[in-house]
């Protein structure tokens, strides 16, 4: 909590008469210590108004510490303000037209012992919390269907498994189809050994069993076969 002291009101204690016991010092012999004065006028103001400074009529106006003091009495009757001075105004206008304040602030007046301050109270910030953002899940995308029956394994040891060789998997398979048993060309040749016979659409089983059949009967073994892809780069 912030407290700022605004403005005073004149003549506190106005119409008191009398003074206390023993304070019968003159004007010319009072020793006016204004940093004491002030510090009472701000802290302790109770004991200002309880009496006068001293006997007899005085008028002292100073300035301390950005305030402008004022006691004076005519003799009887005594008073004494404080204000903030002009200099001090001006600083506190340029800051108010040069620094936002952070947070909303109300401002509340209160009247005490006859001099005003205002009292700014800091507004509690709302405790907000943002929606948690919410996380995309990337979904895998859906593996392309296959038309070949497969048994388990990669499509080159399935391969080897019903009866094919290293030598044809890489001289023949490979360079026909890149070993994609779904493999279609734009002449319609399907299959790892790209055929239009009925095994080119089989698993990869019945199409090796086909490509063997097919170099036994063409070219009389596996190894003549491989020998004339290599030479004619079709079989």
């Amino acid at each position: 909590m912030k407290k700022t002291i605004l403005a005073t009101t004149l003549a506190l204690g106005l119409g008191v008469t009398g003074f206390a016991a023993g304070q019968d010092a003159e004007a010319s012999s009072y020793n006016l210590n204004k940093e004491e004065l002030a510090y009472t006028a701000q802290n302790n103001p109770e004991a200002l108004n309880a009496s006068a400074l001293h006997q007899g009529s005085y008028d002292y106006n100073f300035d301390h510490k950005n305030f402008n003091y004022d006691f004076e009495s005519d003799g009887t009757n005594y008073a004494w303000a404080y204000q903030i001075n002009g200099n001090a105004q001006a600083e506190v206008q340029v800051q108010e037209q040069s620094a936002a304040p952070a947070v909303k602030e109300d401002t509340q007046t209160v009247e005490q012992n006859n001099y005003t301050y205002t009292e700014e109270v800091q507004q509690p910030a709302q405790n907000t919390q943002a929606a948690p953002a919410v996380q995309e899940v990337e979904q895998p995308s859906a593996p392309a269907p296959q038309t070949t029956q497969s048994t388990g394994g990669s499509t080159k040891s399935q391969f080897l498994a019903a009866g094919g060789t290293e030598a044809m998997w890489n001289s023949i398979v490979l360079p026909e189809s890149s070993g994609n048993p779904n493999a279609v060309s734009p002449n319609g040749y399907q299959g790892l050994g790209q055929t239009k016979e009925s095994w080119g659409t089989g698993s990869v089983a019945q199409q090796t069993s086909g490509m063997l059949n097919y170099a036994q009967e063409r070219y009389g073994s596996i190894d003549a076969a491989i020998q004339f892809r290599e030479a004619n780069n079709w079989w």
